[in-house]
């Protein structure tokens, strides 16, 4: 094998490699933006039976 295909599949594997990290992160950003929808909507489901609750909602959301 030459020098110049060597190379040619070392840049092919080293273009996979980011596609890969690019996906992982993309996969954890989504995860942790549900995770924080979740977290809002138990808090405005609280807020509905606690009217305190809202006044430390809306606390958070304009931090």
């Amino acid at each position: 094998m030459s020098f110049s295909q060597v190379s040619n599949k070392a840049g092919v594997v080293r273009r996979l490699s980011n596609q890969l990290g690019t996906a992982a992160t993309e996969g954890m950003k989504a995860a942790e933006e549900a995770a924080t929808r979740r977290w809002i909507n138990t808090l405005r489901r609280d807020a509905e039976l606690r009217p305190a609750t809202l006044g430390a909602l809306k606390c958070v959301v304009e931090w």
